[in-house]
């Protein structure tokens, strides 16, 4: 189930969708998205 919400958050990222909103529907941790965010650049 954490790697579906991993990738709907990388998704999320990709279209630009702020921290908040992702933290609301998937459910992460700030630091889990800002984690994500850091792996992508």
């Amino acid at each position: 189930m954490q790697k579906n919400k991993l990738t709907i958050a990388k998704n999320m990222l990709k279209k630009r969708y702020d921290i908040s909103t992702i933290q609301d529907i998937t459910g992460l941790s700030k630091n889990a998205i800002e984690k994500l965010i850091a792996k992508q650049e």
